[in-house]
């Protein structure tokens, strides 16, 4: 469908009416004035997006399509000015930046490399990347979420490679060298370490499963990686007392047991938020997390002490107020996806929340004299580099293991000097 795209004619489109009779969720308006410039309709959103051919030496590389904002928070005309941009550099080889729903660049423009020197019917970094995420991930059941990340990291930051043969980045390092650069200044060490630890990955694994005419020497052996120190950010005993004073203010009351139940269990919170009540069981005091990270060969049972079978209990009575019928623990109205989906406060109002909880949870296990391997099995550790632990099953230490978790609990639940009831 095209249409001359203006504020009142979006402002029109029903999405009822245009998803009518469509296999998908979603459809597209194209602007009769700009080619490549269109708007997708979703149930819920309108999003402006671009599509174009970048091509080389006359050559498409590759199509590249990119969402510019969303309808409502910026004009029609801004979006006009941004495709008519970004259009004009995919024609000069220049890919546009991701950008986010107010049109505001998330990452940086950058000029494709030339085709010159590749080599043909080769196998490239897609095909790589798929066979490695069907053969490789998939088969060693990682997370759906992990799977997600990488092609993230792929897609937004390294999509114009993916055409290309792994081969030819054999004798190109100084151009691996110069994107890694690159993605330092423009999107941070954190991401840029990444990016390249994943394309690692999938040039080993194709040079041992898909193409042993590749040198087992990658080419990410040129780059001299930024050393990346860990967050410390956990609280002592002497935080925990102003930090569930803070807890406690919150307006929503499933985020103040939310973040209650992290501190006392010291898991990840992707983790917690699927919670489930079927999860749960008061009896056994355990609390089942089927699919952590790491994928299901991972499931664990977290032993549940006293508070934190008290915490999960009155979350459990919140949601049956606010949210009947839910089968979550943490359950939100205006979540897609049924439970709480982030659990980022503001720092001036909750000081610390998700990751700094788990270190403040291994910290207290040092005041309240917990063994190392105590603490691994409570926090999902993998321990099987240690050859006597490798002996140990953990489903015979349940008892042992409530033990550790009721001392953590019971130290800092005294910290916080004043204990929700």
């Amino acid at each position: 469908m095209h249409l001359r795209l203006s504020d009142n004619s979006i402002k029109n489109m029903e999405a009822v009416v245009l998803l009518k009779n469509k296999e998908r969720n979603q459809c597209e308006v194209r602007d009769s004035r700009i080619g490549g410039f269109f708007i997708i309709i979703g149930k819920r959103t309108k999003s402006f997006a671009i599509q174009a051919d970048l091509r080389k030496n006359g050559q498409r590389i590759r199509i590249i399509r990119r969402t510019i904002g969303r309808f409502g928070d910026i004009t029609t005309r801004r979006a006009r000015l941004i495709a008519q941009q970004d259009i004009l550099s995919i024609s000069q080889g220049i890919i546009p930046p991701h950008r986010d729903r107010f049109g505001t660049p998330r990452t940086a423009y950058y000029q494709a490399p030339s085709t010159n020197n590749i080599v043909k019917n080769k196998i490239t970094l897609k095909q790589a990347w798929e066979r490695y995420k069907t053969n490789h991930m998939e088969r060693k059941n990682r997370s759906p979420n992990t799977i997600r990340s990488y092609q993230n990291y792929i897609y937004n930051n390294i999509s114009d490679w993916l055409d290309r043969p792994l081969s030819s980045f054999v004798s190109s390092t100084e151009e691996v060298v110069d994107r890694y650069n690159f993605m330092i200044e423009n999107n941070g060490i954190a991401t840029a370490n990444n990016v390249m630890r994943i394309f690692r990955a999938i040039y080993r694994y194709a040079s041992d499963k898909l193409d042993r005419s590749l040198p087992e020497k990658h080419p990410v052996t040129a780059i001299d990686f930024y050393e990346m120190g860990r967050r410390n950010t956990a609280m002592g005993p002497e935080d925990l007392a102003r930090w569930n004073d803070q807890r406690k203010a919150l307006n929503s009351p499933i985020r103040r047991e939310f973040h209650l139940f992290t501190l006392l269990s010291g898991h990840r919170p992707d983790a917690l938020k699927k919670a489930k009540r079927s999860h749960l069981s008061v009896r056994k005091s355990i609390l089942h997390i089927p699919e952590p990270k790491g994928g299901k060969d991972r499931a664990f049972d977290i032993p549940l002490s006293r508070p934190m079978r008290r915490c999960l209990i009155r979350a459990i009575k919140i949601g049956n107020h606010l949210s009947p019928g839910s089968e979550w623990i943490f359950p939100v109205n205006n979540s897609k996806s049924g439970h709480l989906s982030s659990q980022n406060e503001d720092r001036t109002k909750l000081s610390h929340w998700g990751n700094d909880l788990r270190q403040t949870y291994r910290t207290i296990a040092e005041y309240a004299e917990v063994t190392e391997l105590q603490v691994k099995i409570l926090m999902n550790h993998k321990i099987d580099r240690d050859v006597n632990a490798g002996y140990i099953t953990i489903s015979k230490l349940r008892g042992k293991l409530l033990e550790a978790q009721s001392s953590i609990s019971a130290l800092m639940m005294q910290y916080m000097k004043d204990p929700p009831l």
